[in-house]
């Protein structure tokens, strides 16, 4: 960034020079905004209007919602470009409002369903591997030199990722999430409540209560608001499934069983990507609403004529999307390049004992809301976008945050036959980033997981193997 000699500037000119470089900003958002609802909408009306992954709720009432919703921003974002925004009516505006909350609100319920029916499946799977191991591994010989082993291949596989974190991370939640739970349940509160603690020390209150939302969902979905309220056609299949005496079937009828949940993971996976995208498109047109000035752009105005020729005509759109993509990252780069200077800008008066920012705080402040939605690709509830995300949290408030996520635990729990508990609470352990004290203590749980005593050598031998050929692929 070249020299701008801000510290030649009075404070008043400093004070006109971030407004104007906020401006700038807002105009860059506005502008990439309207491009990524061309975007959205048109990927949401295509997979509407032709996936055969939504044809199981085609005649339910959340499906004629959703087109109803998709229409309703179809016909929003038409008055905003050829009127303007301030022929739109405010109950228009309101609506945008309400039509978020159900949009997130759905998407939660179809998240539970796909994390609930992945349980189903862990179970499925759990019954496949024993069949599996007792066929395949019945003469096989329980060897604690061969754990060592393996124990030692894990430690120089994670020896060669250590500069690349992901995938360190990632080998430690794969060995996890293959191995049997063998922790009581308090040592597992213990290794929760450290893991969180540590984790997050360094973290805002927006960052802790979505992780631990996330956590909560991640352990059984079931419990939140909403579950079992919407599209009723899922919520059968999946209790359907769930009554299933998995115990006395075959090999085969469990393949079967897996490869039908499958097919309904991948629907509901599916599902929940279009009402993320839909909810995107929503977000950028609160953006749109809180900058409040009309699009302005010849460019973007030929870009709208284009898209809506597309939304009525039903012809390719995927050159018109990647075009689409190019201009919003080029934005995008304006939008850093930008942001650069207004830091600087913002530091030099942060660096002025007599400079006050009374007269900035409401326009930063309100760029700071429209850059919240902006930047919410996750589509995250209301509740939680607007926490605290500057200041870290203190150590009681993240004891508080990992004493409410157990309390929810022990409250799922009850009614939980012993292996569904196992099996939930490993895929927990197994999503939480780095979950032992250290690589030490985290290999003391691969050798007890492995012991013979809690477990029998014909599965240990299986998960031995399949812990390799997992490692073996990364």
């Amino acid at each position: 960034m070249k020299d701008l000699n801000f510290k030649e500037k009075t404070n008043d000119e400093l004070k006109e020079d971030i407004l104007l470089s906020n401006r700038k900003q807002l105009t860059y958002i506005k502008e990439s905004s309207f491009l990524i609802i061309f975007n959205s909408i048109l990927l949401v009306k295509e997979r509407l209007d032709k996936s055969k992954e939504l044809d199981n709720i085609r005649n339910s009432d959340e499906f004629k919602a959703i087109n109803i919703c998709l229409n309703e921003i179809i016909d929003l974002i038409t008055e905003i470009i050829e009127l303007g925004l301030v022929q739109v009516k405010e109950e228009k505006i309101s609506k945008l409002y309400i039509n978020r909350k159900n949009i997130n609100k759905l998407s939660s319920i179809v998240e539970g369903y796909y994390r609930e029916l992945n349980y189903v499946t862990m179970i499925m799977d759990h019954y496949i591997l024993k069949i599996h191991a007792e066929r395949d591994y019945s003469d096989s010989k329980y060897s604690k030199s061969a754990v060592l082993e393996l124990i030692d291949f894990i430690n120089k596989k994670l020896d060669s990722v250590k500069d690349d974190y992901n995938k360190y991370i990632y080998i430690i939640s794969q060995v996890i999430s293959a191995l049997p739970m063998r922790l009581v349940k308090d040592n597992y509160y213990n290794v929760l409540k450290k893991s969180i603690i540590r984790n997050f020390s360094n973290s805002t209150s927006f960052e802790v209560e979505k992780k631990i939302k996330d956590y909560k969902k991640i352990f059984d979905s079931s419990m939140f608001d909403g579950y079992g309220t919407k599209l009723d056609f899922y919520f059968r299949e999946i209790q359907s499934l769930r009554n299933i005496d998995l115990a006395n079937k075959d090999y085969d009828e469990l393949k079967e069983l897996v490869e039908a949940s499958i097919n309904l993971c991948e629907e509901l996976l599916f599902l929940y990507n279009l009402l993320v995208e839909l909810g995107v498109a929503v977000n950028m047109l609160i953006v749109i609403n809180l900058i409040g000035e009309d699009l302005n752009s010849d460019e973007i105005e030929d870009i709208y004529y284009d898209w809506k020729e597309l939304i009525s005509d039903k012809s390719s759109i995927d050159d018109f999307i990647e075009k689409n993509k190019e201009k919003i990252e080029s934005i995008e780069l304006k939008m850093f390049e930008g942001l650069e200077v207004f830091y600087a800008l913002n530091n030099e008066a942060l660096g002025r004992k007599d400079f006050y920012f009374d007269e900035l705080s409401m326009e930063l402040e309100k760029t700071k809301k429209i850059l919240t939605y902006y930047n919410d690709t996750e589509f995250n509830s209301e509740e939680i976008l607007f926490l605290d995300d500057d200041n870290v949290v203190s150590t009681s408030f993240l004891e508080q945050a990992s004493n409410s996520l157990i309390e929810y635990i022990n409250r799922a729990l009850t009614g939980m036959n012993n292996l569904e508990r196992k099996i939930r609470m490993r895929n927990l352990l197994a999503s939480i980033e780095l979950p032992f004290s250290g690589i030490g203590e985290f290999f003391d749980y691969i050798e007890y997981s492995l012991d013979v005593k809690v477990s029998s050598k014909e599965m240990i031998n299986l998960l031995i193997d399949y812990i390799y050929y997992v490692l073996d692929e990364i």
